[in-house]
């Protein structure tokens, strides 16, 4: 018990620690990119966050790129819009899992709930990625074709197709007026307009926006009224988003109780040990360690089941 008490309290400071050193870098780089648009000198750029965080945000940076060669991470977490670096949010999600196991280690009085909880944080904090990009992209979707209307307001105005996105920039939601800001920014440095959109669409992988952009690149290339084109793709991202919600609603009943049969067993499991530490534990000895993880491997199978159910409706 006092064993885990210290680890519990190491676990936290270290945890906080490095959160702030990562936060105090990110503050930085956004006032210094705000700065140098002033012509602010550039030896700031030097100073970084505390040598424990640069060392253990390294090191994980090293590993992440030998287990993760195609760059799925880096690429998930800039589809989510999460401001880490791979090697950062495996520092966080070690420690977030060394304190939830040295706390549910503490609280259960075992060791096991406190191996589970530590393998558990992967895991949530895989989940957590996949849910700000299915949350990011549901965000784009709902504000694209709102943006596509008032590019074909500004078309109509006699604006040019580049001149009517940089207008809009500020004018609609921050996620997606961020990346029609680096559009226009590559299209300033020299790039061809039909270029940094599909480059855009490649980074936010939405399949709308990438049959949007690519219906553009053939009116480019193929010539016509621009502005026709981008009314009647607004239309059509409309009526399939008005499909999405009724799928939406009609699926919800589902992956609630998805979720609460899954959860049921995990918050029993949990609560009983809490209360009553000793009633478990012919449980964590022989068979009923088996019986375990075969309970834990069904409940991942039926939820995986139910919602692969729920979700292969695509629209």
């Amino acid at each position: 018990m006092t064993l885990a008490l210290v680890g519990l309290g190491v676990a936290v400071v270290a945890l906080v620690a490095v959160g702030i050193s990562i936060s105090r870098g990110r503050r930085r780089d956004a006032d210094l990119i705000e700065l140098l648009g002033d012509g602010a000198a550039v030896e700031d750029l030097t100073e970084r966050p505390t040598w424990i965080a640069r060392v253990a945000v390294e090191a994980a940076e090293a590993a992440a790129k030998r287990l993760d060669t195609r760059g799925a991470l880096r690429s998930a977490l800039q589809r989510s819009g999460i401001p880490l670096q791979p090697g950062e949010l495996v520092v966080l999600t070690t420690l977030g899992g060394l304190t939830i196991g040295a706390l549910a280690t503490v609280v259960t009085e075992s060791l096991i709930f406190g191996a589970a909880a530590l393998a558990l944080a992967p895991v949530v904090a895989s989940a957590f990625v996949k849910h700000k990009i299915k949350q990011r992209s549901a965000v784009l979707l709902e504000a694209f074709p709102d943006a596509l209307s008032l590019v074909v307001a500004s078309l109509n105005a006699g604006h040019t197709f580049l001149r009517a996105i940089q207008l809009m920039c500020d004018d609609v939601e921050p996620v997606l007026g961020d990346e029609l800001a680096r559009v226009v920014a590559e299209c300033e440095l020299g790039d061809p307009l039909p270029d940094a959109l599909e480059r855009m669409a490649q980074r936010m992988q939405v399949r709308d926006i990438e049959w949007a952009v690519q219906a553009i690149r053939v009116q480019q290339e193929a010539g016509g009224r621009l502005a026709e084109v981008l009314q009647n793709i607004g239309d059509f991202m409309r009526s399939r988003q008005e499909v999405r919600r009724e799928v939406s609603a009609l699926t919800a009943e589902g992956r609630m109780s998805g979720w609460v049969l899954a959860g049921i067993p995990v918050f029993l499991l949990f609560a009983i040990q809490a209360s009553s530490p000793g009633y478990l534990q012919p449980m964590f000895e022989g068979w009923g360690i088996v019986a375990l993880v075969a309970s834990a491997v069904s409940c991942v199978v039926g939820l995986r089941t139910i919602f692969k159910m729920v979700e292969s409706i695509e629209v």
